[in-house]
């Protein structure tokens, strides 16, 4: 009885918060989750048998520049012959192999459901089986870059064997719009770039033309679902920029798939200004989350940058402003103060959902990306990320002296 009451009131709160533009969103919303919920989906749905699988380029020689600490961490990942991998996030150590429960919460024991429609599970409500983040965790696949490029600095066949059955694991065994596993866009958009990063550090000839159609397949269900399911209002955060910069940056390297590029490129330009304030603190007052915001956009802007048509110049700026609040708020260690949500979201993990530089080294990406050369500290060694969006040659000292940030509500003295 407890529990309904709880979820009551839940929704009772939450409809209050609403506006009336909100309130008519979340009635078409529920009509389209209801409508959905008639069809019988599955994967050969979305096949696309034409297309060359999309995929995240890297300069494989970038990887020389990982460090040794970083390297280990990545074998603990990696999964062998007579051990599965150990991947630790939110406190919790979850095992890899391609024999894992993709459902299974590692507190309670118990699985989520895996054949039922995702907006029928109450994942919000259920105190039995546990926080439902812990199992999204997992199937965000960030481990899988990792496996994937310990592969190629090792020249490991069976690493990179390893990495691709992971990701067919996960198709198997969540077909399309069941399971917990499709519920919160984020997640859906979190577990695209881990698919492009694997595919592009493995190498798209080693996939071969079976597996290919049906990881195709599956990142064109994640596009639908994304496209389906926007979040808006208030929902509209680093959600909404994840969702969006998934689907630019697949629909960008996804030529001839029916995702609108143009649709997702005009919100990342429209929210950089709304969800970065003018002197670079970022809406949600949290170091961790401007940090993942940014990082979002630096992804979005590499890839538009080697397609060749980057973002406004405009767009960029305001990213390199928050680039400069939050070095603002780095002391020469790379620490920050604690301040607001920390849930350890990254778009490109380095091996453990833990990083204590993480913000460091977003700093340290938009410093490269955006030429902000005084931006750029010597916050601990390049990480998987920055073999894509960029590291410094070089490193600039911290500013002294006192720095307002008035929009956003902080003053900063060094």
């Amino acid at each position: 009885m407890a529990g309904s009451f709880g979820k009551l009131g839940w929704y009772v709160n939450r409809l209050r918060a609403m506006s009336i533009p909100e309130l008519g969103h979340r009635l078409r919303e529920a009509g389209k989750r209801r409508l959905s919920a008639t069809r019988s989906y599955d994967y050969s749905a979305f096949a696309i048998e034409s297309a060359d699988l999309p995929f995240l380029s890297i300069d494989i020689d970038r990887l020389q520049s990982i460090d040794i600490d970083t390297r280990a961490l990545w074998q603990s990942v990696a999964p062998t012959a007579i051990a599965p991998g150990i991947y630790r996030a939110l406190g919790h150590d979850f095992l890899l192999s391609k024999e894992m429960d993709w459902h299974l919460d590692p507190v309670s024991g118990l699985r989520w459901p895996d054949n039922a429609y995702c907006f029928d599970i109450e994942y919000r409500h259920d105190r039995l089986r546990g926080d439902v983040k812990l199992v999204w965790e997992l199937n965000r696949l960030q481990f899988v870059p990792v496996i994937a490029a310990l592969s190629r600095l090792e020249n490991d066949d069976e690493l990179a064997q390893s990495a691709l059955d992971l990701i067919e694991s996960w198709i198997d065994a969540n077909p399309p719009f069941k399971g917990v596993n499709w519920i919160s866009g984020i997640e859906l958009a979190l577990r695209v770039i881990s698919i492009l990063l694997a595919i592009g550090l493995v190498g798209r000839e080693r996939v071969g033309a079976r597996l290919s159609r049906k990881i195709a397949a599956c990142l064109a269900a994640h596009a639908y679902w994304l496209k389906r399911f926007p979040s808006r209002y208030s929902s509209a955060n680093n959600h909404l920029i994840a969702e969006e910069a998934a689907l630019f940056v697949l629909g960008t390297l996804w030529q001839g798939s029916a995702i609108d590029v143009s649709a997702a490129r005009a919100i990342l330009i429209a929210e950089a200004f709304r969800q970065i304030y003018d002197d670079g603190v970022g809406a949600e007052q949290s170091p961790t989350y401007t940090a993942f915001t940014c990082e979002w956009y630096l992804l979005a802007f590499s890839v538009a940058e080697a397609a060749g048509v980057p973002f406004p110049d405009d767009a960029v700026a305001r990213v390199a402003a928050a680039g400069e609040h939050l070095r603002w708020l780095l002391d020469g260690a790379g620490n920050h103060p604690r301040i607001g949500d920390d849930d350890e979201g990254r778009v490109i993990a380095s091996g453990a959902g833990h990083e204590p530089l993480y913000v460091g080294s977003v700093v340290n990406g938009i410093a490269a990306l955006t030429g902000r050369q005084d931006l750029a500290a010597d916050y601990g060694a390049p990480q998987l990320r920055n073999l894509l969006v960029g590291w410094p040659d070089a490193t600039s000292v911290s500013g002294a002296g006192t720095r307002i940030f008035e929009r956003g509500g902080y003053t900063v003295s060094r």
